[in-house]
């Protein structure tokens, strides 16, 4: 072979066989074979531990240096294009060299690494003073005092290109059958190794792809058996991701009104509270179609904990009093005195919609939630005397957007989505539901709920008033301004002094300048840093673990996310106002 000045082998991939072990028992029978069985061993154990790509590429290198004293090995990595080089490994070669190297293309007369990758065959350049393939290469080879160069292309299983093995000399070198069968060997491994690193990084990249779609709330559609669940999947990421822009005027018009109710009285009184029925309707229908959203995406873990029956029932029934009243309906509940164990909040708005469903479907007679014993547990029945449901209907009221004896779609009977959040959180709760129901005669809707334990029944207590007496000082820190002064008009008329930031370095000023708050209620979403970073930077700069309320309309926050603040609730947009009235007394007062 010396006297030629370029010589190619088909790779192990053309041939169909492996060169590496073919080779090495046709052309090796020297007291090494077991250095470079050892030297195999080594870089096929690395790739099954799994460190990083280069890592096993320098090893296979220094492993074939160590073998063949003489070489200095390199492997070059193909892109996501399959046409132009990238440095896998070259722990020998001058850093300079690698360099002017890194994004060469592939071609048929490019080097003996350009040309192994493009044809797909061993290169052998015996001399790269004299091979033409170097011609463009051949002074930058020989600045580095490289003489001779041969390339294996490394391929996948599917006899795609992923790089090329190479050997460098510092003289004019033509490799011998033994070096030849060594490469081939470490080229194998070298292979495996690099062909798992592109299923990895397939594989990550498919991951990268579907989380960034999640998480930048992408329109794509979960793919679905018909355009119903299409149409569907699409609505629900649309409210997901328009959730805190709804929320925001929300949040402002309630404060609104709610500040304005408590400095009327009479018929001004009662038109202001009046006014609160289209934003609660309002708020209702964002409510229903963001929970369904996050049901149907399993974004919901429920908190299972014991339960006073009683309190849940007593106000889902005030939840729909005021509608029963207006129809002169009987809205009666039988004492439970139960503790049972569920989601309270989960649990609650089970029954808001069983009970505010009867109300909506029952034009005379009661309504009455009653309670029994079924095992050792406990069933809670919503029974009325409404219309009733045939009997092929008792499946279907169950699915969204589906109502019986509304045709005229009239939104005070609803939008067709209680039952089917019911029914979604009965699913999650693991909750048997169960349903009876008589044409013309009425209808009754049943849960079954485990037994708590019947020390943890809550004390009840009245809603909050505003009391006389010194002033709570609260901090909000809110962007919105509508949002801002509304929420502050509110709390200024139930009796806090309220001082307003836009922002958390605002914030931050009021208290180097003096500002002393008792309670901190922020915004999530605000310019620079997020809600609980300003509570963080707040009480720092207080040197007191001052009690706090995070506020977000975003459906991807929940309790869990404050939960390592500590003394920091978290209130989803808009907030009901009673609730956070009392949740300021109480925490105010529980420091005095």
């Amino acid at each position: 072979m010396n006297d030629q000045s370029q010589v190619s082998l088909p790779s192990a991939a053309a041939t169909g066989e492996s060169q590496g072990s073919a080779g090495f028992a046709r052309a090796m029978e020297s007291p090494w074979r077991d250095r470079l069985r050892d030297a195999e061993h080594e870089v096929i154990s690395a790739v099954a531990r799994g460190p990083a790509l280069h890592d096993i590429l320098a090893l296979a290198c220094r492993r074939f240096e160590s073998l063949v004293p003489s070489a200095l090995c390199s492997v070059l990595l193909l892109d996501e294009t399959r046409t132009t080089f990238t440095l896998g490994a070259a722990p020998s070669l001058p850093a300079s060299y690698n360099d002017a190297l890194e994004g060469l293309a592939i071609g048929p007369d490019v080097g003996a690494c350009g040309t192994a990758a493009h044809t797909l065959r061993t290169v052998v350049c015996g001399d790269i003073a004299t091979d033409p393939k170097w011609a463009p290469f051949r002074a930058l080879a020989q600045a580095h005092g490289l003489a001779a160069c041969w390339s294996i292309p490394l391929v996948c299983a599917a006899n795609r290109p992923l790089g090329t093995f190479a050997v460098y000399h510092r003289r004019p070198h033509w490799p011998e059958a033994e070096e030849i069968a060594v490469a081939t060997v470490l080229s194998d491994a070298v292979a495996v190794a690099i062909s798992r690193h592109w299923d990895q990084q397939a594989l990550i990249k498919s991951r990268d792809e579907l989380e960034a779609r999640v998480a930048d709330r992408t329109r794509e559609l979960q793919q679905a058996t018909n355009d119903a669940v299409r149409t569907n999947a699409f609505k629900t990421r649309f409210l997901a991701a328009a959730s805190h822009d709804l929320r925001q005027p929300l949040q402002a018009a309630s404060a609104f009104l709610e500040a304005l109710a408590l400095s009327l009285s009479g018929a001004p009184r009662a038109a202001a509270e009046r006014a609160r029925a289209p934003l609660q309707a309002m708020d209702s229908i964002l409510n229903s179609l963001l929970d369904i959203s996050r049901f149907e995406g399993g974004d919901v873990t429920p908190e299972i904990r014991d339960v006073d029956l009683d309190d849940v029932i007593r106000r889902s029934l005030e939840a729909s009093r005021a509608e029963a009243a207006n129809k002169d309906l009987r809205l009666t509940a039988e004492a439970a005195d139960a503790v049972v164990r569920s989601d309270p909040a989960l649990l609650e708005r089970v029954l808001d919609n069983l009970i505010a469903n009867a109300v909506r479907y029952t034009a005379a007679g009661e309504v009455t939630v009653r309670v029994s014993r079924r095992g050792d547990g406990y069933r809670v029945s919503v029974c009325d005397t409404g219309i009733g449901i045939p009997p092929e209907k008792l499946e279907v009221i169950f699915e969204e957007y589906v109502q019986l004896d509304n045709p005229a779609r009239d939104r005070r009977k609803g939008l067709g989505f209680g039952l089917a959040f019911v029914k979604l959180i009965a699913k999650t709760l693991r909750m048997p539901i169960a349903v009876n129901s008589t044409v013309g005669v009425g209808s009754c809707f049943a849960i079954d709920l485990p037994p708590g334990v019947a020390s943890m029944r809550l004390v009840h207590r009245p809603p909050p008033t505003a009391p006389d007496g010194p002033r709570a000082q609260v901090l909000l820190v809110e962007d919105d301004p509508d949002c801002a002064f509304a929420l502050r008009e509110y709390l200024n008329a139930v009796n806090f002094d309220v001082a307003v930031a836009a922002n958390g370095d605002d914030a931050v000023l009021m208290v180097v300048q003096g500002l002393r708050p008792q309670f901190i209620i922020s915004d999530y979403r605000l310019p620079r840093y997020d809600g609980i970073e300003v509570i963080r930077r707040l009480r720092a700069s207080l040197r007191v673990n001052v009690p706090a309320v995070l506020l977000s309309g975003d459906t991807s926050l929940d309790a869990e996310d404050v939960a390592g603040l500590g003394l920091c609730t978290f209130m989803r947009k808009p907030a009901r106002l009673e609730d956070l009235n009392a949740m300021i007394r109480d925490l105010t007062a529980a420091r005095v």
